[in-house]
């Protein structure tokens, strides 16, 4: 199985294949006359599928953790890259999940002015979100990704076959953000995960297929229009400031916070009576359905609001939120912090929590 995707404006492809041979020549082609170095996560240096694409490289191997996804870890890399006299011809193969491919990133775009890399992304969150759309960072001081690039990478190898061993919770997490794209731009895929019958049937190839191409496709379009983030790229962010503040005050992971954040952006739509309480009650069944959060307890509001205070997207003392219309119209929408505070107090008795 092979489709590829090109965007106009950014000169990226995206692979999909299930034929590791394939994928091995696609990045040597696509490396050919150049230098290259892996940075690859530590849990899967040893696997074969992923070994064979890092052999003979000098590799570096990174701990994908948020609490190692730090400047430090940027300089360990910059230290490894000098050491092994890398230069701004050489080339950096990103493998891993999305906290490996934020900090490969950031570290090609900003050692020496920058030198090109390309993406092997090997979980669903990082397939269908972190591998596309240019961004690159590093969390400071707790906040996410509070100091990073827009670049994008030569090139994106996703290769589906990846996930028939990714564990179901972490398979799960990834499906946060596929639902966000049909929440916010195409309720098909909404509907297509509400019918399918078990997570074994999700996992059939041709299912892959369709909800990764699907999502990137979203992404790279609304990418291409708003690169820099300056309007309409903000409607990706649907469910993520809520969802940021969860993933540091709780350590729950990025998909468990953003299933909670869409949860609270469509329960202020409803209560600003922009959506109906349908479609409300629908995103909630479908991420109950795949095991995703839709309210975290044992988190005071004052502590949420500290959090979201500390938002990259906040303006003054507005905060800016991506609310719904309906499935596939998004806005975003201005609140203070104490609209949002009486916001979560709603939403606490709304749960009886």
């Amino acid at each position: 199985m092979e489709i590829v995707l090109k965007t106009s404006n950014t000169d990226e492809s995206r692979i999909f294949t299930s034929d590791f041979s394939y994928l091995n020549s696609f990045v040597s082609s696509r490396c050919e006359n150049k230098r290259v170095f892996a940075l690859i996560d530590k849990k899967i240096l040893n696997f074969p599928a992923y070994s064979s694409l890092t052999k003979n490289l000098d590799t570096f191997a990174v701990t994908a953790s948020e609490r190692v996804k730090t400047l430090k870890t940027a300089e360990k890399i910059y230290k490894f890259l000098l050491e092994k006299k890398a230069d701004r011809d050489s080339f950096i193969l990103a493998i891993g999940g999305g906290i490996t491919l934020d900090i490969a990133g950031f570290v090609a775009s900003t050692y020496m002015r920058g030198m090109k890399f390309g993406f092997i992304p090997t979980t669903l969150l990082a397939m269908v979100d972190a591998s596309i759309g240019g961004k690159n960072g590093v969390n400071f001081l707790g906040f996410k990704n509070y100091v990073g690039t827009f670049n994008h990478p030569e090139f994106v190898a996703i290769c589906p076959y990846f996930l028939k061993t990714l564990p179901k919770k972490q398979f799960n997490v990834g499906l946060a953000e596929v639902i966000k794209y049909g929440a916010i731009s195409d309720k098909k895929i909404l509907d297509f995960l509400e019918d399918t019958n078990s997570f074994k049937a999700l996992k059939e190839e041709k299912n892959l297929k369709f909800i990764i191409e699907k999502s990137a496709k979203i992404k790279a379009e609304i990418v291409e229009k708003d690169f820099t983030e300056s309007g309409l790229r903000k409607i990706l962010n649907f469910g993520h400031t809520l969802g940021h503040a969860l993933e540091r005050i709780k350590k729950v992971s990025h998909g468990e916070g953003v299933a909670a954040g869409m949860i609270f952006a469509a329960f202020l739509s409803v209560k600003y009576e922009y959506l109906k309480v349908e479609n409300l009650k629908k995103l909630e069944k479908i991420l109950k359905k795949y095991s995703l959060p839709v309210f975290v307890e044992d988190v005071s509001e004052k502590e949420i609001i500290e959090g979201i205070a500390g938002d990259k997207k906040k303006s003054g003392d507005l905060i800016q939120f991506v609310l719904l219309k309906d499935f596939g119209k998004p806005f975003v929408k201005s609140l203070t912090l104490s609209e949002i505070e009486e916001g979560l107090n709603d939403l606490r008795k709304h749960y009886g929590k």
